[in-house]
């Protein structure tokens, strides 16, 4: 991701391992947010074994996309 003065927050959606490997029917996405520090940094920490980020999102103060990715 670019550095962006303007993204603010940071969203990312996981995905359990069971969703993720097709194994499991159904949709079950949790997103996860966190704040960009000054210095254009971040962390997500989020609980569970064997969970893969499946997207990221970098939002504007407004709550606004102003970068998205899928990482599979």
């Amino acid at each position: 991701m670019k550095n962006n003065p303007r993204v603010t927050d940071i969203e990312v959606d996981v995905h359990a391992e069971e969703v993720y490997m097709k194994k499991k029917v159904g949709n079950e996405i949790q997103t996860y947010q966190g704040q960009v520090n000054e210095d254009g940094m971040f962390l997500i920490n989020w609980e569970g074994k064997n969970s893969y980020i499946i997207e990221i999102r970098g939002l504007d103060e407004d709550g606004n996309i102003l970068y998205q990715d899928k990482l599979n």
